[in-house]
This record gives C-alpha cells, structure tokens and sequence, in this order.
C-alpha cells in the first residue's frame, strides 16, 4: 500500500512538471499547411508520372 501510493505521487508530479511545447502562432500553422499541400502535390504528380510508366 505504501508503494503504490508513492507510485501516484510520482506519477502524479511528472503530469503537473511537464510542460506541453509552446503552441503555434497562425502564420506558423498556415506555412506548415502550405508545405504539407505542396508535399501532397508532389506526391500526387510522381504517383500520376509512375502510373503512366507502367501501363504504356
């Protein structure tokens, strides 16, 4: 018993010690969202470029 109530204790301190990663500002989110379209048009043209190699 008196384990595990150090057991939450020490869970419990490392929940309230950590610290999440400061959040994004908008500008920040909406070029990650421009480079992650980009990256999904890249994709989807080498996908288009391979189809067309391998059905001729």
């Amino acid at each position: 018993k008196e384990e595990l109530s150090g057991l939450r204790k020490d869970v419990r301190e490392a929940f309230t010690s950590s610290s999440l990663p400061p959040s994004k500002s908008a500008e920040e989110r909406e070029g990650r969202k421009k480079e992650t379209k980009k990256a999904l048009k890249v994709y989807q043209e080498i996908e288009e470029i391979g189809q067309r190699m391998f059905i001729r």
